[in-house]
């Protein structure tokens, strides 16, 4: 009987949180021109938990982290012939999301 209404509880619990109300990173990769990236790697590393997140960009440049834990990120953006220019760090919040654009330029041989 116990075991039914812990999962009760927890149903309830989950339905009342709804979809998106749980820390997300989003966001598009762009070029210096302000065309978008496909096919980007991007992970999301929680500094305080040293745990990592991770997704790659879609066909339109676009990502999504979810769902994370609260607390201070580093974004990292990894695609061949392309680098972040600095990296990106933001603090994830309960029920917050982040949207971020992410300014890739090339890499340059030396």
């Amino acid at each position: 009987m116990s075991a039914v209404l812990a999962v009760f509880a927890f149903a309830l619990c989950s339905a009342a949180q709804g979809p998106g109300s749980y820390p997300t990173i989003t966001g598009t990769i762009i070029d210096p021109q302000g065309a978008v990236i496909p096919g980007v790697k991007i992970t999301a590393k929680n500094i305080d938990q040293k745990r990592s997140f991770g997704a790659q960009s879609s066909g339109a440049g676009t990502f999504r982290i979810a769902p994370l834990s609260v607390g201070r990120y580093v974004i990292i953006a990894d695609a061949p012939g392309w680098k972040l220019k600095e990296p990106v760090h933001v603090i994830v919040n309960i029920s917050s999301e982040v949207n971020l654009t992410l300014k890739m330029e090339p890499v340059t041989k030396k």
